[in-house]
């Protein structure tokens, strides 16, 4: 696989009630699933925290991803 492409990911989630209620509706006034709502949102929330520096950029490379960080010790 070469850069430009890219591989979906699934996710599991465990919802209150409450908020799947409200995914639901939210979903179904703009007339899609709401898988696809929250997908949206979650893309959204990622691209807003990244914008803040809330998320650290990605490793250059793999040993480097798989040192613990500074603050929280591997196990």
């Amino acid at each position: 696989m070469n850069s430009s492409e890219t591989m979906s990911k699934r996710v599991g989630l465990t919802l209150p009630d409450t908020i799947h209620d409200k995914l639901e509706r939210w979903a179904k006034s703009e007339g899609r699933p709401i898988a696809n709502l929250c997908n949206f949102l979650l893309e959204k929330a990622v691209r807003e925290a990244e914008d803040k520096g809330d998320i650290p950029p990605a490793p250059t490379n793999q040993s480097e991803f798989l040192q613990p960080s500074p603050d929280k010790p591997g196990k």
